[in-house]
């Protein structure tokens, strides 16, 4: 499986392609992406970009997935989906609007439509089902639906730690909160999104304990970039992730954090990280995607899409 992997990965597109992407007429973009891409046949214009993002997102999936044998392996990959779509119908219907699911989880996505229309979580499995009931039982306002995500974040985090089907799985979703919550930490310095600040903001299980989050967040933004000096995040400031940091740049510099902690797994066989690794490059292939065919279909300079394009792939 590994060496399929490897197989795929050497043809996917490297930094030089989105370079040129970035450069390249509105007319040529589409038939450049098909060439690497061929999910974008279901795009037949420019501004229907999503849509062939999706699809490709799709047929990458269901190709990948085909290679696993070992349902707890799929579990890990595919749930935590499940605890987003569910937090996405609970919003929507909240606020009046008809959810978009992605059917990339283990429970069907119309199941997890229907228990939360109908606010009975007897049809979804025991974990979904709590979160179902822990979210009802906050209520209705549309104030909480900034808790309600929180409270969604920490139950699927806490549920991908307890399914992890090895040590290392388990590592590379501690890294995840950690950089999650980096991330949070640095947006609620900047801005006012939230008049109050909880315990619940913090996803609970990484490296970093929530106890320590809420210290560290009472002091200024640079006590941040100090304590990480201390920790397995020390490469971030190195990075580029410092308080004159351009917000928008804060999470390409976090993903290539996790890029250079998953990279070692490139040298590991009979091991889940080669797996998670190619994942995420597929992820970082899609919001690649989207920063270039964004930026062209807004009319952004070509000089401004590639700076988008080179924090990402630096």
């Amino acid at each position: 499986m590994v060496a399929r992997l490897r197989a795929l990965e050497a043809d996917l597109p490297d930094k030089a392609w989105f370079q040129r992407l970035a450069r390249s007429p509105e007319e040529s973009l589409l038939g450049s992406m098909r060439e690497y891409f061929p999910g974008f046949e279901a795009a037949h214009s420019l501004v229907e970009f999503e849509k062939g993002i999706e699809a490709e997102e799709a047929r990458t999936e269901q190709l990948i997935l085909g290679l696993i044998t070992d349902r707890k392996v799929c579990e890990f990959i595919c749930a935590g989906y499940d605890f987003d779509n569910l937090v996405h119908a609970w919003k929507s219907f909240r606020l009046g609007k008809e959810p978009v699911l992605k059917e990339k989880g283990i429970v069907p996505a119309g199941d997890i439509y229907k228990a939360v229309k109908d606010e009975s979580s007897a049809g979804l499995p025991g974990h979904l089902g709590a979160l179902l009931e822990r979210l009802q039982s906050r209520g209705g306002n549309a104030g909480d639906l900034a808790g309600a995500e929180y409270q969604g974040e920490n139950a699927k985090y806490a549920y991908l730690l307890e399914v992890a089907p090895s040590p290392r799985a388990r590592d590379y979703t501690r890294w995840r909160i950690d950089l999650q919550n980096i991330k949070t930490f640095i947006r609620l310095k900047r801005t006012a999104l939230r008049e109050k600040i909880t315990d619940e903001i913090w996803i609970e299980g990484g490296e970093i304990e929530r106890s320590r989050w809420r210290e560290i967040f009472k002091e200024g933004e640079d006590e941040l970039y100090a304590f990480l000096e201390t920790t397995s995040y020390r490469a971030l400031p190195v990075r580029g992730l410092e308080r004159d940091t351009p917000l928008w740049k804060t999470g390409p510099v976090l993903r290539c954090q996790l890029f250079e902690m998953l990279g070692e797994s490139r040298y590991r066989f009979f091991d889940l990280l080669p797996l998670i690794y190619h994942l995420e490059w597929r992820k970082r292939n899609s919001q690649l995607l989207r920063a270039v065919l964004a930026g062209k279909v807004n009319r952004l300079l070509d000089e401004i899409i590639l700076e988008s394009v080179e924090a990402i792939l630096p």
